[in-house]
């Protein structure tokens, strides 16, 4: 028996363990820097309203409370909490070109073919590269974690250059393969949070301190790795 590979489910219960309480703690706090948000709005428009009615004072006192409340309190949430969401980026990169049926019609037509072929859903996007590989991917979006998305395929032209279309569509076929994994949506997630902790942690000290206590309760990771055993 491979001592290492035993080891290996605990390992995936702690990650799976540190992303579960991650967003315990996160998504609260999002809500209620959104909360935040919209409390601000209404204290401007209702002071405005005020000013309109008449009562200048009134909403004068209103919006410079508005206005501190927001400055000292709502800004420094939006900047430690929210951005870290904003900063997530498209997975990809520069080189990377998009090409639709109208551009490249014996390519897209082929692997739309070969989709239908192995019963999988077609590429949301497609993309010719110059790298000696093929990949499917996500997005990488917040909502990627709760929202079913598409998924992305790749096609490197330094692999196909030499081979016929049989030895292509037999590559884009083993693509097709990850389309039908699970497994791919799991990883997605957890690149999306890790992003949005590292971000979090470049932010706030105080912040990673707090997330790093709280994931290395005990409890939580001898709960989660008690039920992989089991």
């Amino acid at each position: 028996m491979n001592t290492q590979n035993s080891k290996q489910p605990i390992s995936v219960a702690k990650i799976i363990s540190w992303m579960f309480v991650f967003l315990l703690l996160y998504l609260p706090l999002v809500f209620l820097v959104l909360a935040l948000d919209l409390s601000c709005i209404w204290g401007v428009v209702f002071s405005v309203l005020k000013m309109i009615d008449g009562n200048v004072l009134l909403g004068l006192i209103v919006l410079v409370l508005f206005i501190v409340i927001g400055f000292f309190l709502v800004y420094p949430f939006n900047v430690g909490i929210l951005r870290p969401l904003f900063v997530l980026y498209k997975s990809g990169r520069d080189e990377r070109i998009e090409i639709s049926e109208t551009e490249a019609p014996e390519l897209v037509n082929l692997i739309y073919r070969i989709a239908d072929l192995t019963k999988n859903e077609r590429p949301k996007h497609i993309y010719v590269s110059a790298v000696a590989n093929a990949c499917v991917f996500f997005d990488t979006k917040f909502s990627n974690i709760f929202v079913p998305v598409k998924k992305n395929m790749e096609v490197g032209l330094g692999v196909f250059i030499h081979m016929s279309v049989a030895e292509t569509a037999s590559c884009i076929a083993h693509e097709f393969g990850h389309f039908s994994q699970d497994n791919m949506r799991c990883g997605t997630v957890v690149h999306v949070l890790n992003t949005i902790i590292v971000n979090l942690m470049s932010v706030n000290e105080r912040w990673n301190t707090m997330v790093n206590k709280l994931i290395n309760f005990p409890w939580i990771i001898q709960k989660w790795t008690n039920t992989w055993r089991n």
